[in-house]
């Protein structure tokens, strides 16, 4: 049992200080990401612009990557994420194509998605999506 929870609620999170608060969630299990959103969080130290800010996210993305799940994409999810990008493709609608990995991730492991993209991941067939709250801070 677990919860992915999606990139953009972990820079909530930094952006609002850096609490990383699971507990309202934890009632679906272990928190869990993507190797997606983890590869997602460190672009965002690479892109840091100035020292201290790169020190700041470093921290961040370490104290996260402690305390979360990050589960791999392996051949299963491939083909999950194929029938996704092929689905929504068809259907004449997209999602950012990092978002198709996380998608076919939680779909992958059957756990609901927290995100603050709620708009473009309920377009993927199946995939339980929670949405983060807009005003929550942690």
């Amino acid at each position: 049992m677990g919860v992915v929870i999606g990139t953009g609620v972990f820079i909530r999170w930094e952006r609002d200080g850096g609490i990383i608060e699971f507990s309202r969630w934890s009632s679906l299990g272990d928190p869990c990401i993507s190797v997606i959103s983890e590869s997602e969080l460190k672009v965002g130290i690479h892109r840091a612009d100035t020292r201290e800010r790169r020190e700041r996210r470093s921290l961040f993305v370490q104290t996260v990557l402690s305390n979360v799940v990050v589960l791999p994409i392996d051949s299963r999810i491939a083909d999950i994420h194929a029938r996704i990008v092929s689905e929504l493709t068809k259907d004449g609608t997209t999602i950012g194509p990092h978002d198709n990995w996380i998608a076919a991730t939680a779909l992958m492991f059957d756990y609901e998605l927290l995100t603050t993209n709620v708009a473009e991941f309920r377009r993927v067939p199946n995939l339980r999506v929670i949405p983060y709250p807009s005003g929550f801070s942690s």
